[in-house]
């Protein structure tokens, strides 16, 4: 240790020299106590030296960036004079840097480089956060913030569909092709898109899974959702909006409960509205030619209470009107929500709206992901409070729970 520890150092970067406020400034390095870990642990002295000394001295408490009390190099320590941007080193780090080093607080581990006259090399790589942070896994059963599927539309019309089985299960799966445009098929057929397993015998509707897998063809297994590729969901059919609920094959009945309560909700004019949006989709380019003014002045006119209400009952001219008498316009507005946990159940409906509607989200704290997730995906989403020089529309301020400074929402 006498000869490695003399002859390493650790080089570090002075980020600034913050005063003091009448006692002692405190020069604040990149380097932290994950990188040199003997001054936290129990207060050893390591020499404190400016790369280049400008010949001037003085007294300061050398700290790294950490949010942490304990990480300190030297306090009331007399070195070199140093300013922002200057490099220093600290002394007799061979043996003790690496060797002691951590990935505490998710930094990474830094390079290890051999000097010799004027040559020099790499000798253990930077290791990066991100490297760390690839070898972390969270188990299935932990991560609430994951799809467990992926949603999406399948245009099967005029194409085969193998369904495998017999009775009631089947007839409803041959149903629900022939809806689609679809044709069903035997299993011998060998250009099918997707396929259905409908026998009520669980070991042979896991042969017949099984054999069509083998040949790339997604497939559902009635009733045995582990065998599952896909599920097919609860539809509420306002041709062309189709509105699909799923829960992953854990409950069907569930699935039809909240379809029969939302087709209570939603009017029979959803259909004739998206009709009539895509046959003014030329119109609406030529009034809004710029896209983001475009999607602004859209949801503007599909807000609550706005001319183009999806929940509210449309005339066949709404459209056409709304074009007509000009565009309804989403006021700007910066709106500041306070969450009140970290569970996105616990979301108010006003905070659920605010989030679906945002076109800017700004969150400081702990804000879950499965809240952030809540939002428009093509709201922008930032890490920091709201910059003075406000963006343009709906502009949402989340302020995560327990913070400092949580307030009411307010607008």
């Amino acid at each position: 240790r006498v000869i490695c520890g003399n002859a390493g150092v650790l080089l570090t970067s002075v980020i600034r020299v913050k005063p003091g406020g009448g006692n002692l400034p405190f020069t604040i390095v990149d380097a932290a106590m994950n990188d040199l870990a003997r001054p936290a642990l129990y207060d050893a002295w390591h020499d404190f030296e400016a790369v280049e000394p400008s010949g001037e001295r003085f007294t300061s408490n050398i700290v790294g960036p950490v949010c942490e009390t304990g990480d300190t190099f030297a306090m009331a320590r007399e070195s070199d004079k140093v300013v922002q941007g200057d490099l220093a080193v600290f002394r007799t780090a061979g043996a003790y840097g690496a060797t002691m080093a951590s990935t505490y607080n998710s930094r990474g581990l830094i390079p290890e480089v051999l000097v010799h006259d004027d040559k020099f090399a790499v000798v253990a790589e930077r290791i990066q956060p991100a490297t760390i942070l690839a070898a972390e896994h969270v188990p299935d059963w932990l991560d609430l913030t994951r799809m467990k599927q992926l949603p999406v539309f399948i245009t099967v019309k005029d194409r085969n569909v193998i369904l495998v089985g017999d009775g009631d299960a089947a007839d409803a799966k041959r149903r629900l092709i022939e809806r689609a445009g679809g044709r069903v098929v035997a299993p011998e057929v060998h250009d099918a898109v997707i396929a259905f397993v409908a026998i009520e015998d669980a070991e042979e509707a896991a042969m017949f899974a099984a054999l069509l897998k083998q040949r790339g063809l997604l497939v559902n297994v009635v009733d045995q959702p582990l065998l599952c590729d896909f599920t097919t969901p609860a539809i509420i059919d306002r041709d062309p909006m189709l509105i699909a609920i799923g829960t992953g094959g854990a409950s069907a009945g569930l699935a039809k409960a909240v379809r029969q309560r939302l087709e209570q909700i939603l009017p029979q004019s959803l259909g004739p509205l998206a009709r009539a949006l895509e046959s003014a989709r030329a119109a609406i380019r030529g009034k809004w030619p710029d896209n983001s003014e475009r999607r602004k002045a859209i949801d503007a006119a599909l807000g609550e209470g706005a001319p183009l209400d999806p929940l509210a009952s449309q005339s066949e001219g709404a459209v056409a009107d709304w074009l007509k008498d000009g565009a309804f316009t989403k006021a700007n507005a910066l709106v500041h929500v306070a969450l009140s946990s970290d569970d996105p159940d616990d979301l108010t409906l006003r905070q659920a709206r605010l989030l679906g509607q945002a076109d800017h989200i700004f969150y400081t704290g702990l804000v879950p992901s499965a809240i952030l997730n809540r939002a428009r995906a093509d709201a922008t989403r930032t890490l920091g409070a709201v910059p003075e020089s406000i963006p343009s529309g709906l502009v949402v301020e989340l302020v995560g729970f327990g913070q400092d400074g949580a307030q009411e929402p307010m607008q």
